[in-house]
């Protein structure tokens, strides 16, 4: 398979929080870069376009974009610096 990523991904297994206004959404980091992160969560069905990505673990909160997604897996691309 063609890696098409400008940065590379290292895989990782912390607990998130998807949040958007009333939304917050558990889900698991599976593997996280300086540009996005892959994740999963239960259903990914009413997941916005933009949402902030919590990992409390990291104290970290990113902004996000939704670049794919399938019925259980969310592929993000980080829209903002860190904050913590």
């Amino acid at each position: 398979m063609l890696e098409r990523r400008k940065s590379p991904r290292r895989q990782i297994f912390k607990f998130g929080t998807l949040r958007c206004g009333d939304l917050a959404k558990l889900s698991v980091v599976k593997n996280m870069s300086s540009a996005g992160a892959m994740v999963a969560v239960e259903n990914s069905f009413d997941v916005p376009e933009e949402f902030d990505l919590d990992i409390e673990a990291n104290l970290l909160s990113r902004r996000c974009r939704v670049a794919w997604k399938n019925s259980r897996q969310l592929g993000l691309k980080f829209i903002n610096s860190i904050r913590s």
